[in-house]
């Protein structure tokens, strides 16, 4: 909020894409509902996972995906080959790690 009691977006205008992943327990259109009070802070497109079946569009954009689960970080990780930049946003914070441990192997083997 500013000095007046205004509320102001954070950080800079990224003119990219915010990504809602909810899961594919909850609708997109739920998704979208929840966003659109926000929408005036937002200049690019705001959709859902369920709707990503491409993701050239996304080339050298900017791309924000909201939400750690199954959806979000397949959404993250395809549309980081082509994005310029990819945010991930969460709830609580988290530690990403590499897959891949020592020799090759998945760390769940180790």
């Amino acid at each position: 909020m500013d000095s007046n009691g205004e509320e102001q977006a954070a950080g800079r205008d990224i003119n990219g894409c915010i990504r809602w992943s909810l899961g594919l327990h909850r609708s997109h259109q739920q998704a979208q509902n929840a966003l659109l009070s926000k929408s005036r802070f937002i200049q690019g497109k705001i959709m859902h996972t369920y709707c990503l079946k491409e993701v050239a569009p996304y080339k050298e954009k900017t791309v924000v995906v909201v939400g750690m689960g199954c959806s979000g970080l397949d959404a993250a990780v395809e549309t980081s080959n082509i994005a310029r930049q990819v945010y991930i946003s969460t709830r609580s914070g988290a530690h990403v790690i590499n897959r891949v441990g020592h020799r090759g192997l998945p760390y769940d083997t180790l």
